[in-house]
């Protein structure tokens, strides 16, 4: 508690308090931008949480406007934030993990068509999923300042990240940031996200298997990405919400590294899936191997084993059993997360994102046990 006038009063009304006593010594003018909340956790010497609930308390009192992505603005008398407009250069920069795959190229062609339609050009990085390579393409970012918008794809999205700083310092200076395919938990709900419901979508995937009888459900989910982790949460709610046993040992994780070297794992994978009658494939790259390497062992799809996955990649349909799965958006999600940094470029206080929740594509990998 901090003391004023011998009445102790909360934490969080420092933050109050230091506006107040800035906007009198006329260090704080109306437009201005609040310090971030790292700032202020410095500053004063509070906790994120604290400094959160002292910008929500301004906020509610109408002294400031917090726009996402962005970060927070002093009003002026009438309640009015005046927020400046930085100096537009028509460059939008774009920060993807990979340049190959089947989801990468066309979310980014996606990206690029609407951009140019729009008149502007397009920075694009990519940081082979590491997070040191990240963090240089922030630091350029920040150094050159040229750029009206970010559109980034997170590195390790599961790890701890220590580039949060480099992205609050873009948006502290007026350069809205979006995320697509994943974002950083840490900038969940404050910053927007163009995404599949990876979630929703994997809840979806397992349930198919579950109306279809089966009991007994593996899964391969990626440990080091945001995806990854969302996939398996949604795997997992749909077989406890159906009273179903959730069996650590039919799991299996894998990183960026295993996924290319999944046949030096099939023995243990194998074992692990013994008495399983389907299971749950992250993404269809995974779920092709996979089925190429269990049928080179002698195991029938779906006779065997059912398989479902997530994505509708190409390859799907070049397996000798075509799998059922969730198609990505792709092309149509590279055009979705365009359309938005425009407009949070337009319109400072735009905060929408967009998931998507798509139906199944049906194949013949899933057999109803009950019939």
């Amino acid at each position: 508690m901090n003391t004023t006038n011998g009445r102790k009063e909360p934490k969080y009304r420092l933050v109050e308090n230091w506006v107040d006593d800035a906007v009198k010594a006329g260090k704080l003018v109306p437009g201005d931008r609040l310090p971030s909340e790292n700032e202020f956790t410095s500053m004063l010497g509070l906790s994120r949480v604290t400094v959160r609930h002292g910008i929500k308390e301004l906020e509610k009192s109408g002294k400031i406007k917090t726009v996402r992505g962005s970060g927070s603005f002093l009003r002026d008398g009438s309640g009015v934030a005046v927020i400046p407009d930085r100096a537009k250069t028509g460059q939008i920069a774009i920060i993807s993990t990979y340049v190959d795959g089947y989801i990468f190229p066309r979310t980014i062609r996606g990206i690029e068509e609407v951009l140019s339609e729009n008149g502007c050009t397009v920075q694009i990085s990519f940081t082979n999923n590491n997070s040191n390579r990240e963090r240089k393409i922030l630091k350029s970012l920040l150094s050159k300042d040229d750029i009206d918008g970010l559109i980034v794809e997170p590195s390790c999205g599961t790890m701890p990240c220590y580039n949060l700083s480099l992205y609050q310092e873009l948006m502290d200076k007026g350069i809205p940031v979006l995320f697509f395919n994943a974002i950083y938990p840490a900038f969940e709900g404050k910053v927007p996200l163009v995404s599949l419901d990876d979630r929703t979508v994997a809840h979806r995937a397992a349930q198919l298997l579950i109306d279809a009888g089966h009991k007994k459900i593996g899964g391969r989910f990626k440990l080091d990405d945001a995806q990854g982790m969302l996939r398996f949460e949604g795997f997992q709610d749909a077989m406890l919400s159906s009273g179903l046993e959730m069996d650590n040992r039919r799991i299996i994780w894998f990183d960026s590294y295993a996924s290319r070297h999944l046949s030096d794992r099939m023995d243990e994978i194998s074992n692990r899936l013994k008495g399983c009658t389907a299971v749950q494939c992250y993404n269809d790259e995974i779920g092709c191997v996979f089925e190429d390497l269990i049928i080179k062992r002698g195991v029938r799809v779906p006779e065997d084993l059912s398989i479902v996955s997530i994505d509708d990649a190409a390859i799907t349909g070049m397996v000798p059993v075509p799998f059922t799965t969730f198609p990505h958006p792709k092309e149509e999600l590279g055009k979705k997360a365009a359309e938005i940094i425009l407009k949070m470029i337009e319109t400072r206080d735009f905060s929408g994102g967009y998931l998507y929740n798509p139906d199944p594509v049906m194949r013949g990998s899933i057999k109803n046990l009950l019939s």
